[in-house]
């Protein structure tokens, strides 16, 4: 597991830098340069375990789960610039490997974090698409599921 040793200076400093790569993508999709968005999967997922005290996962590449709790629990971490009232699935979901699947909303232009559910693994496979088993499909029958737990703000 990787500590996370940032003190406060350092976490504005990260998110200063994230906001002017935010800022340089928004103006290369402005002019046509990027057609498919902004991609920071990794600032995200760090941004979430800061906020809820979670230790990341030491291998990026560990399938199935991002990070652990103090109790040892696993989270998958998933997110979208879609507002949390819009349908929408978080995509690539590894069954049978993380305990809680933690769907983060963000900000397209600043990737702020505005809300994160905690949705527990059984719940995320009845909501799971019949097409596709590997997403969850979020809209408003998953989100009134009364095993969600809105964990921030």
């Amino acid at each position: 597991m990787v500590k996370l040793t940032t003190d406060e200076k350092d976490e504005e400093k990260i998110d200063n830098l994230i906001m002017d790569i935010c800022r340089a993508y928004s103006e290369l999709e402005r002019i046509g340069v990027v057609r498919v968005g902004i991609i920071l999967t990794d600032y995200i997922e760090w941004k979430v375990c800061r906020i809820l005290n979670l230790v990341r996962e030491e291998n990026p590449i560990t399938e199935g789960y991002d990070a652990k709790d103090k109790h040892n629990k696993k989270y998958q971490i998933k997110y979208r610039t879609d507002d949390e009232n819009s349908s929408t699935s978080f995509d690539n979901i590894k069954f049978g490997k993380f305990d809680f699947l933690l769907c983060a909303f963000v900000n397209k232009e600043n990737y702020k974090i505005k809300t994160i559910y905690k949705v527990p693994h059984d719940t995320v496979k009845i909501y799971s698409k019949p097409y596709h088993s590997n997403s969850f499909r979020w809209n408003r029958e998953s989100k009134s599921d009364k095993t969600l737990e809105k964990v921030y703000p």
